[in-house]
């Protein structure tokens, strides 16, 4: 069967929006992986139900998790309930629920398939193979990439790993290493994302679960722990809510509800990226408002937030000057090489974009971008950066494969398209 491309077509104009912000799939997977854990049962409040959500409930059915849904609330019975066999657990296209699943499994000593489809084929999940392999699992995989399959049980209880290309690996030993028959202890190198971390570690507190953590280099974890009866209403999610902001701060303005300014997620703080560059920001009681003001150049590292990376770099698009963003080795095992992605694409629609790997930045200049025809190379936040990159060009944007957005955020084409006039 021939293969349907999706494509959309964003005009430019003004940008006005008031909207709620889309619920958080990071603490969403997260609450999910933490339900698996579980014996007593959770309540999950305004769960997000994009294609990794989706992904990582379907791996939790697979391991026996009993649970019903009704509108945005996910109601779990408590814990899973595996069979003594072999399981295959497709992780469609998130690579989190790779990482927190692949250990939740494995704490079941019965062989597990991992599997996943489309980018997540492409992304090297090498540090995960070598963390299960220290813990005394048997990991075989395609020389780090997908599919892996994990035999054995664990025999150590001591773990070093490198966080230099992402913090997954950790927040999926953080989640299952409580529930081990001893005491754990995880030493860590040169850790990035750990806002990230501090959301895992947010998730088990509110849980129960207790994880001494020592300047993020060390994390200690007491054995037979209990997760907790619990409920979690997942937050608002400032990454994907980045966008929005970043299309007022282009071409408009935004009234946003449902972000928590006092969140545990990691992207907070484009509020301040926002700021810094002059930017209107006000904020109300819930709300958070945006509105477009003269741009002052972007100098910032993103190295823990690589996931603002995409949106700042449309922004810089359109400020004065020169812009200079830090981070750009954290964007190339993700969806797409980003970094290529988004210098390719925007250069097609006029941008003036440098990649400077010695100095691990990227620099543009802002100045006026045009129409035209780009690929979202697959990947959500490619994707949405180009949706809002067409707001300020003069004529159209083509998006060819602009569906993915339905990875994180569903609802995102409707939104901008309905808020542009």
């Amino acid at each position: 069967m021939e293969e349907i491309i999706s494509s959309i077509i964003i005009n430019p104009g003004s940008f006005k929006c008031e909207t709620k912000a889309p619920s958080s799939k990071s603490m969403s997977i997260r609450a999910i992986a933490a339900a698996c854990l579980s014996r007593l049962g959770l309540l999950i409040y305004d769960y997000s139900d994009c294609l990794d959500g989706r992904a990582a409930l379907n791996c939790a059915k697979t391991l026996g998790l009993n649970f019903t849904i009704s509108g945005r609330e996910l109601r779990v019975k408590g814990g899973i309930k595996r069979k003594k066999r072999p399981v295959v657990l497709d992780c469609g296209e998130s690579a989190l629920t790779v990482n927190l699943f692949s250990f939740i499994s494995a704490l079941h000593n019965e062989k597990t398939i991992v599997t996943g489809n489309s980018t997540l084929n492409k992304r090297n999940f090498s540090e995960l193979e070598s963390a299960l392999t220290q813990l005394g699992y048997t990991c075989k995989s395609n020389n780090g990439y997908l599919p892996f399959e994990i035999s054995g049980k664990i025999c150590n209880h001591q773990i070093t790993i490198d966080g230099s290309t992402g913090s997954q690996v950790l927040s999926g030993l953080l989640m299952s290493m409580p529930l081990y028959d001893e005491d754990t202890r995880i030493n860590v190198n040169n850790l990035k994302s750990k806002p990230y971390i501090t959301m895992t570690l947010h998730v088990l507190s509110k849980l129960g679960i207790a994880v001494e953590n020592n300047n993020f280099e060390v994390f200690n974890i007491k054995k037979k722990q209990q997760f907790r009866r619990s409920i979690i209403r997942i937050d608002g999610d400032w990454s994907g809510a980045s966008f929005l902001m970043v299309a007022a701060a282009i071409a408009g303005k935004l009234e946003i509800k449902g972000l928590d300014i006092d969140s545990e997620l990691a992207d907070w703080d484009i509020i301040n990226n926002l700021a810094n560059t002059k930017a209107l920001v006000i904020i109300q009681g819930p709300y958070i408002f945006v509105e477009k003001m003269s741009l002052n150049p972007i100098f910032c590292n993103l190295s823990d937030n690589p996931d603002l990376f995409p949106p700042l770099a449309v922004l810089a698009c359109y400020c004065e000057r020169t812009s200079v963003l830090i981070g750009v080795s954290r964007l190339v095992n993700k969806e797409s090489n980003r970094a290529q992605a988004l210098s390719t694409e925007l250069t097609k629609l006029g941008a003036n974009i440098k990649i400077d790997t010695e100095n691990d930045c990227m620099i543009i200049t802002g100045g006026k971008l045009h129409g035209g025809t780009v690929n979202s190379w697959n990947d959500h936040r490619i994707a949405m950066a180009l949706g809002i990159a067409a707001l300020g060009c003069d004529s159209p944007v083509k998006i060819i494969n602009s569906e993915c957005v339905s990875k994180s955020y569903p609802g995102f084409w409707k939104v901008l398209k309905k808020s542009i006039c």
